[in-house]
């Protein structure tokens, strides 16, 4: 869980700024005597303190969550062989563009087959790998569905 933290630090300083700086608003409308200027901080304040807490409230626990589980896969994850069965890449940007490289991948466990896709790292690792290669996967015996291909060195 201290991976998934660390990976979320900066975006939650962020939110507790965003979060403290409307709630000072709020409360210095408290102390403003004029009841119309009073409802404007109480209300831009509350929109400043709450649109962070609800980005927070909503993004954060599945992101949390992505990262824990790929912790999990790494440290107490099996290893199996799979299956290679496409490979794809998306141009991405358009002022900066680069490409995605991804891979589909399937492997067996107790006789049910599970499909995943897997972010790949360098254009060398996607061009290196053809369809219907072998590849070790990693996944969690609990909960199949979450998978990741094993890095293993390249050739040259």
């Amino acid at each position: 869980m201290l991976i998934a933290i660390k990976w979320h630090l900066d975006l939650m300083a962020l939110f507790a700024l965003f979060i403290i700086l409307g709630l000072s608003v709020m409360y210095i409308g408290t102390l403003v005597p004029e009841p119309k200027d009073q409802t404007f901080l109480y209300i831009f304040g509350g929109l400043f303190a709450g649109f962070p807490f609800l980005m927070a409230v909503f993004t954060l626990p599945s992101s949390f969550m992505y990262y824990y589980e790929k912790e999990l896969i790494k440290k107490y994850g099996t290893q199996t062989q799979g299956t290679l069965v496409k490979k794809y890449a998306e141009d991405q940007g358009v002022e900066n563009p680069h490409t995605i490289y991804f891979f589909d991948y399937k492997f067996a466990h107790q006789g049910l087959e599970y499909n995943a896709t897997a972010v790949v790292d360098s254009e060398k690792r996607y061009n290196h790998l053809k369809v219907g290669d072998a590849v070790k996967v990693k996944f969690l015996r609990y909960k199949p569905s979450q998978s990741s291909l094993v890095k293993t060195r390249l050739k040259s």
